[in-house]
Order: C-alpha cells, then sequence, then structure tokens
C-alpha cells in the first residue's frame, strides 16, 4: 500500500466508529452486484463485508497542523457522550493522538448534518456546552442558513431541529461560531469549495502543501464504490443529479491533481488516490503516516510531505 508521510501537517483520522452498516441496495438505489467484478478492491474487506452483505461504513473526522493551528475537520455523531468525553470513542482517538479538547483551535464543519456535529458540545450538569472551549467553529454560510427555521434542510429533516439545537445553538451562544463563504480562504493553504448535492450547501475542504493536495471531500462520496460508479446516487442526499455532478466534478480534479480524497464514511484508511480508467476512474487506497509516528527526533525535525511505498 502507498504511504503519504504528512511531515508538519500531522495529518491524523480521529475515528469514532467503523464497521458493517448498509446492505448496499439500501445505500445506492442502483446497485447492482456485478461491479464487485470490476472493482473488487472495494468489494472485500475493509470497504465489504461479504459475509454480512453489508458496506462498511466509517465515521470519523481529521486533525491536521497549519499556520500555527491544530484544526479538526467534522466532529462524529456523539456516540457514548453520556458516559463522558473520557469514554466517548470520538474523544478516545484524539486521547490517543495525544490531543485534548482544549488543545484545538479550530474546527471545520463540512455540513451541518447530526454524524458531522455531534462532539461539539457536551452536557455539562444538564446543558449543552463548547466540547473545544479554545476553538473557532467554522460553518459555510448558506450551509448554517439552510438549518435555520426558514431553511430548505429542516424542511426536508425537522427532526434535526433537536440536533441542532444540542450542537450548533451553544456554540453561537458561546460566540465561537465563524460563517464563511462558499470559497473562502481558511488560512493560506487550506480552502473551502462548494459541493452541493449530499446538502444543497455543503463544502469540501482543499489542503495544500507543497506539492500534495488533500480533498476533504465530506459526503460527496459515501463508498469507494461511487469512484467506479459515480451515478450511483446515495439514498442519504438531498439531490442525487447535483450530487452526481459534483463527484464528476472532484473525480477530475483529484486525478488530475493527483490529489489524496479524504471521504467522511470510506473504510480502511479512508483515503485514497484517484486514477483515470479509459472513461472512467479507479481508487487506491493510502495510508497517511503522522509526525508523532515517526521514531527518531531526527526524522521528525527533517520530516517533509513525501510518498513512497510501504
Amino acid at each position: 500500500m502507498n504511504t503519504i508521510d504528512s511531515g508538519a501537517l500531522d495529518l491524523t483520522p480521529i475515528n469514532e466508529s467503523m464497521g458493517a452498516a448498509f446492505p448496499p441496495e439500501s445505500l445506492f438505489p442502483d446497485f447492482s452486484p456485478h461491479v464487485f467484478a470490476e472493482a473488487p478492491l472495494v468489494g472485500t474487506m475493509p470497504y465489504y463485508d461479504a459475509e454480512k452483505g453489508k458496506l462498511v461504513s466509517s465515521i470519523h473526522g481529521w486533525t491536521f497542523r497549519l499556520d500555527g493551528k491544530l484544526v479538526l475537520v467534522d466532529t462524529g455523531r456523539g456516540r457514548h457522550q453520556d458516559k463522558g468525553l473520557a469514554n466517548a470513542p470520538f474523544f478516545m482517538s484524539l486521547a490517543a493522538a495525544g490531543i485534548a479538547p482544549s488543545d484545538i483551535d479550530m474546527v471545520l464543519l463540512t455540513h451541518l448534518h447530526t454524524d458531522h456535529i455531534k462532539n461539539n458540545t457536551q452536557c455539562i450538569d444538564g446543558r449543552w456546552e463548547p466540547a473545544f472551549r479554545n476553538a473557532r467553529y467554522v460553518v459555510g454560510r448558506r450551509e448554517y442558513a439552510h438549518w435555520q427555521a426558514d431553511g430548505a434542510g429542516l424542511a426536508l429533516y425537522p427532526e434535526q431541529a433537536s440536533i441542532l439545537r444540542e450542537a450548533i445553538t451553544p456554540i453561537v451562544e458561546a460566540g465561537q461560531l465563524d460563517l464563511i463563504d462558499d470559497d473562502a480562504e481558511v488560512f493560506p493553504g487550506l480552502r473551502a469549495m462548494q459541493v452541493p448535492g449530499h446538502t444543497a450547501t455543503q463544502l469540501a475542504f482543499i489542503l495544500e502543501n507543497g506539492p500534495d493536495t488533500f480533498l476533504f471531500a465530506a459526503d460527496s462520496f459515501h463508498h469507494p464504490l461511487q469512484v467506479y460508479r459515480p451515478d450511483w446516487g446515495s439514498s442519504l442526499c438531498e439531490d442525487r443529479a447535483t450530487a452526481y455532478r459534483t463527484r464528476m466534478s472532484l473525480l477530475d480534479f483529484c486525478a488530475s491533481r493527483n490529489a489524496v480524497l479524504l471521504a467522511s464514511h470510506f473504510g480502511g484508511t479512508h483515503a485514497g488516490l484517484i486514477h483515470r480508467r479509459g472513461e472512467g476512474y479507479g481508487f487506491e487506497p493510502i495510508a497517511i503516516l503522522a509526525r508523532r509516528s515517526l521514531h527518531s527526533k531526527q526524522e521528525v525535525e527533517s520530516a517533509g510531505v513525501s510518498r513512497h511505498t510501504a
């Protein structure tokens, strides 16, 4: 498997859960099992559990360091928060990476679905408060409006209102929410990109460091099968036709730029390269090496971003 040394970015997945989750036809109404002959890599573990007949799905975020800031992308669905942050899987993963919630300087939220925002806050004495007390929380201006009382998001999914009251309203009340435009530059080397379809106003984030480009694609893809069959719309998307056009644009972007695709629900390493295959595309899993896993002081001090074969 190819490996990327993320160097000073210290790019690290923050895992909350992963396992066999969806019968393929429930996630992709157009699913046909013939695709596994075309794409055998993603028809086996860690992407497909043949014994259970279910696609593997992950919930995770990512952390990286840029411009002197420690950034977290998306915060998961809040599993076991009732047991306290120390026992909640997302925060256990942060701790395993040597990160305390107070270390986070910025939280980037690609969109405001439950499984991307629920660990924004913690419940203390019956009151929801920001879990990352020193962080600025960054949300797309149009995505935020999409989920307001008169927005299209709540018209489609009214049950989301209670989740937003727990996971977003306390951020607003604490004065920690920043709204950005669809094409905003967050820092030099980090910019937003509109990727509509899953929600009408979802954002991706493009991270550039030297010759390397990483694309946090949010839920523009739900499974690597969509690399091979981008026309397969997910049952979880607001607008499948628009999501298809977005996927095609992102596949071209990744293949043209040799960018690493970081999708929010892919199993395995959650990361991969996109290659052109005739008129379509193929997926190559990539493992990302974080700086903290480098062994010697000399390696740490000299680490840049490079690609090599493990």
